[in-house]
């Protein structure tokens, strides 16, 4: 039986005083432990030298991960794929700490976010403000790969990666402890294989199966266990994202892994290093919301760039079309107008967080607001 918290009796004996220890970050041990949270780091947001492209988000690395920072993994990996510093890198290092904000991830066309071997329960891998950020970057049209094997045991809502990652379900620690596995990719990376090893510094593999629903399809099985344990929705106009359940840990030979490294990129639309002139433009679309949370009325401004058709709209969380506010030809300026609350039926909105996306040409942004009549 799994338990969240462990004793380090050998600490407390030696020092002969009753102490709260701080929390292993090892699966295996069975006894459980008082702790005490650590106090939060700082993260550490190295921005890319070149527009659009790729942002890594090293989550929780220091605690969790191989325990080296930056993850030579996948440090390396970029580097052969896209040139030294023509990517970004976001590090966290403490468990709550948040990871990027929405702004900061819509500067880049792809976000590989890793909570590597992350698992304490009492703060999820990803924390509601991650999720809150992701959607809103998921609303902008940004693509997604997501990487971590306990993701769902640490508490990430299954509804929210149904909505985002369509993972129709998943058997969890199908993987148990297991300090290698062979790999296969399918589809977008079909034949690629290699043996991964696990470099962690805490724990071995405890990898959880996947299912899709019939948006997604499976990417990477294990082709020791028969297991589907990545997937990936290629997008319908609105995202893509891809959700594995492993890590290409001491990858063996090196070069399939960067192979497949490379090819999910390009699935993602990334095909090495390029300047993308478009997302400069893009980052001077923007808009703003107060008061927020809205009670009865918000004031939505908003500024375009460049003369165009304008379009307004308001989502739920589910992605559900709520209302659309402007949908008409407009110059270049700044605008402001009011929003009820209400749908377009004229009904009031239930309360919850909802999504205003802004469009103009083929320019997006989007910010989320939280309604409590």
């Amino acid at each position: 039986m799994r338990l969240s918290v462990k004793i380090v009796c050998g600490l407390m004996c030696a020092l002969c005083v009753s102490v709260l220890s701080a929390r292993s970050p090892s699966r295996t041990s069975e006894v459980a432990q008082q702790y005490i949270v650590p106090q939060r780091g700082e993260s550490v947001y190295v921005p890319s030298s070149r527009q659009g492209g790729v942002l890594f988000v090293e989550d929780i690395c220091g605690t969790f991960g191989p325990g080296t920072s930056p993850d030579p993994l996948w440090q390396g990996t970029l580097d052969a794929i896209l040139g030294t510093g023509n990517y970004g890198w976001y590090t966290t290092t403490s468990a709550g700490d948040n990871g990027p904000d929405s702004l900061e991830m819509m500067n880049y066309d792809l976000v590989i976010w890793n909570c590597y071997d992350y698992w304490w329960q009492d703060t999820t891998a990803l924390t509601g403000i991650d999720q809150l950020n992701l959607e809103s970057y998921f609303y902008n049209q940004g693509g997604v790969w997501l990487i971590g094997q306990d993701l769902l045991w640490s508490g990430v809502p299954m509804t929210w990666m149904q909505s985002f990652f369509h993972l129709a379900s998943a058997t969890q620690d199908y993987l148990w402890d297991e300090p290698d596995v062979n790999l296969h990719g399918l589809v977008e990376i079909d034949s690629i294989a290699f043996l991964a090893t696990s470099d962690y510094a805490s724990n071995n593999f405890f990898t959880d199966a996947l299912v899709p629903d019939a948006y997604a399809h499976v990417v990477l099985e294990d082709t020791d266990n028969s297991q589907d344990v990545g997937i990936f929705y290629p997008g319908q106009g609105d995202w893509q994202a891809a959700f594995w359940t492993i890590d290409g840990r001491n990858p063996n030979p090196n070069s399939e892994w960067v192979q497949m490294v490379t090819q999910m990129l390009e699935a993602f639309g990334i095909t090495g290093i390029q300047e993308t002139p478009g997302h400069e433009v893009a980052r001077r679309l923007w808009l703003t919301i107060s008061p927020d949370p809205v009670v009865q009325t918000t004031t939505v401004s908003y500024n375009v760039p460049l003369a165009g058709h304008v379009q307004l709209k308001i989502f739920n969380r589910a992605g559900q079309h709520v209302v659309t506010l402007i949908d008409e030809q407009k110059p270049a300026g700044t605008y402001t107008l009011t929003w009820n609350a209400r749908d377009k039926a004229g009904v009031p909105v239930a309360n919850g967080v909802y999504f205003v996306r802004l469009e103009c040409n083929e320019l997006v942004n989007t910010a989320s607001l939280v309604v409590v009549q």
